[in-house]
C-alpha cells in the first residue's frame, strides 16, 4: 500500500488478509479492502472436514448429532485462532447451534497429526495437506465446505448436502486476487486485469489449482471488488458472533 503508483508492486491477496484480519485485528494501521483497489480474482479454494479414520461419525449428520448429544465434549483443530479453518468451524458450530472446545495448533501439520491420532475430534482443514492423510488410511473426509462437490473429490459430498436442514446453504470459501496501491491508473490496472484473467483461463493454470485443491473463480476488478466487500461482511459476523480473538 506504500509502494509507489507505478504499475510495478501488486499484492497476492487472499480472504483472511482481505477480509478476516480487518475484523480480527483491533488496532490495524490500514484496511487492505479500502486501502488497495482490486484488479483481479481467479481462483477459490475449499476446506475440508476430516474426522479420525477409527472415528465412528461416518457423516455431517452424525458430527452434528454427537455435537448436540455431548454438548461441547468434543473438540476441533486448527492451524491457529483466526485462521479461515477456526472461523469455519465457528461458523459450522454456530449454524448447529451446538458448542466445541477449539484447539489452536502452530500450523496445519500438527493439527492434523492430533486429529490422525484422535486427540482432537474433527477439523476443517485446507485440503492438500488433509487429503495426504486421508489417502494413507489415518482420517476419514466428510464433506468439503464449498458450495458444489470439487472435480478434484468428487465422491466427497458438500457440508450443505448433509441433509441437516440448519445447514442447508454452507458454504465457506477463501478467494485469491490480486490487488494494487492505490492511485495506479484504471488502464493498467485494466490492461494487468485482462492478463491474469486470460492466464487464470488456460487448462495449465487451472490444473495447477487443482493439485492445490482450489477451483477457477474468474472476475476483473469490479466483480473483485464486490466479492471482497461480501467477503468481509460474513467475516465479520463470524468473528463477531464467536468471540475470536489472535
Amino acid at each position: 500500500m506504500r509502494a509507489a503508483a507505478d504499475s510495478n508492486t501488486f499484492l497476492l491477496g487472499h480472504t483472511g488478509t482481505i477480509a478476516i484480519n480487518p475484523a480480527l485485528y483491533k488496532n490495524l494501521s490500514f484496511n487492505a479492502s479500502t486501502d488497495l483497489q482490486p484488479v483481479a480474482m481467479f481462483a477459490s479454494s475449499a476446506l475440508l472436514l476430516v474426522v479420525p479414520a477409527a472415528s465412528p461419525v461416518k457423516s455431517v449428520a452424525q458430527l452434528a448429532d454427537a455435537l448436540k448429544a455431548k454438548n461441547a465434549d468434543l473438540s476441533y483443530a486448527s492451524s491457529g485462532a483466526g485462521t479461515g479453518g477456526h472461523l469455519t468451524a465457528e461458523m459450522f458450530l454456530h449454524a448447529l447451534g451446538a458448542r466445541a472446545v477449539h484447539a489452536p495448533y502452530k500450523g496445519t501439520a500438527p493439527a492434523l497429526a492430533d486429529v490422525a491420532g484422535g486427540q482432537v475430534d474433527f477439523s476443517f482443514s485446507v485440503i492438500p495437506a488433509a487429503m495426504a492423510l486421508v489417502k494413507a488410511g489415518k482420517l476419514r473426509a466428510l464433506a468439503v465446505t464449498s458450495a458444489k462437490r470439487l472435480a478434484l473429490l468428487p465422491d466427497v459430498p458438500t457440508v450443505a448436502e448433509s441433509g441437516v436442514s440448519a445447514l442447508a446453504g454452507f458454504e465457506s470459501t477463501l478467494t485469491y486476487g490480486i490487488l494494487a496501491p492505490k492511485g495506479v491508473p484504471q488502464a493498467d490496472v485494466a490492461q494487468l486485469g485482462a492478463e491474469i484473467l486470460k492466464a487464470a483461463s488456460t487448462p495449465e493454470f487451472q490444473s495447477k489449482l487443482g493439485i492445490e485443491g482450489a477451483e477457477p473463480l474468474l472476475g476483473g476488478a469490479a466483480e473483485y471488488a464486490r466479492k471482497v466487500q461480501e467477503e468481509s461482511r460474513k467475516w465479520s459476523e463470524v468473528v463477531k458472533f464467536s468471540g475470536a480473538s489472535v
